[in-house]
């Protein structure tokens, strides 16, 4: 950060504190905070006026919005400051889209005052000019504040929507309702394979390339659901597949209607292969997998390195909720608004729970 964005973002954090105070909440700078060392201490530590805490995370960005790359890593440092009945808060300067919102809440169990609810916590006082003032100044200031454009763009490749003259559905949102249309159990299975080629398409197209449905391997008898190979260029997959040592990514659709247990997870492990490259795959499912496949495909990393990650509906649905959103703002933005955050986070999370 520059010595001016760091003005800014001093700035920020003392109208934020003045914020804080106008709404009832008493400072508790001088206070012990229980939750750790002075090093993790909250930017704002803050007590209400029903006696609720107030743990708070203060972030600047010198754009006027906060892209999902910066959520991710954001929110994961205000959780830090989660406790029992305690509320733990991000406070960013930027705008934070509803849909990266409602992920973020959600996957860190904090809350989040972006840009818009700042203003609007702030709206008929003085502090509200206040910010509007330093929010125009950054933005006269900042390089990257340029005209968006006019339309939605499209990714050069694997996204192939349809164009017409009237306003369009996002892609995304036409995905999650054919998703939710397929029936679930073993006689939809084609149907629902079918939307998930199309999902993947549509998320990963431009990097995921070569997509090859029911592959059967040498041995004459087992099939894969579809198979990928991997763009060198994208930085998410590449660093994948080389820490996993994998050419191939695998994913396996599974329209049961209820979760993915244990024994399933034996037989994708079975198909999967160190030593042809064939080591990550994603199983698709229609609900969360149970507490025991997590727990065998966490085995299998451990005994075999192979990675077994499990994605279900919602999961789906929030990446096309990111795509959408991702695809109609300035390509320059894309790479840090990219879905696989979320699979990023999740993978993260099975590696870091995951016992000796």
């Amino acid at each position: 950060m520059t010595t001016i964005q760091q003005r800014f973002a001093f700035r920020f954090e003392l109208l934020v504190r003045q914020l804080v105070v106008q709404l009832g909440y008493d400072l508790l700078d001088n206070e012990f905070w229980s939750g750790g060392s002075q090093g993790l201490r909250p930017d704002v530590f803050a007590k209400g006026p029903r006696e609720q805490k107030l743990h708070a995370e203060i972030k600047w960005t010198h754009r006027p919005d906060v892209r999902l790359k910066q959520l991710r890593d954001w929110s994961a440092a205000a959780a830090r400051y989660r406790r029992d009945g305690e509320q733990a808060l991000l406070i960013a300067s930027g705008v934070v889209e509803p849909v990266r919102r409602e992920w973020a809440e959600n996957e860190f169990d904090i809350q989040i005052w972006d840009r818009t609810s700042i203003l609007e916590k702030a709206h008929g006082s003085a502090l509200h000019e206040e910010f509007e003032n330093l929010f125009a100044e950054a933005r006269s200031l900042s390089a990257l504040a340029t005209e968006m454009p006019s339309g939605p763009t499209v990714s050069e490749e694997g996204d192939d929507a349809e164009q017409d003259d009237a306003p369009m559905q996002p892609r995304g949102e036409k995905l999650i309702a054919r998703l939710s249309a397929v029936e679930y159990g073993a006689e939809h299975a084609s149907e629902y394979e079918l939307v998930c080629e199309e999902i993947v398409d549509y998320l990963f197209g431009g990097v995921l390339l070569d997509g090859r449905r029911h592959p059967r391997l040498d041995d004459g008898l087992s099939i894969l659901d579809i198979v990928y190979r991997v763009k060198s260029q994208d930085q998410f997959w590449s660093a994948l597949a080389r820490d996993f040592r994998a050419r191939v990514i695998v994913f396996e659709c599974k329209n049961y209607t209820g979760p993915v247990g244990p024994m399933q997870v034996f037989t994708t492990e079975r198909y999967m292969s160190t030593v042809a490259l064939r080591s990550v795959c994603f199983v698709l499912s229609r609900t969360a997998a149970h507490p025991h496949a997590i727990v065998a495909a966490q085995g299998a990393m451990r005994e075999t390195g192979k990675l077994i990650i499990f994605l279900h509906d919602e999961d789906l649905a929030t990446m096309l909720r990111l795509r959408d959103t991702q695809v109609n703002e300035h390509p320059a933005s894309w790479a840090d608004n990219d879905p696989t955050e979320i699979l990023d986070q999740k993978i993260y999370e099975f590696l870091a729970t995951m016992p000796r």
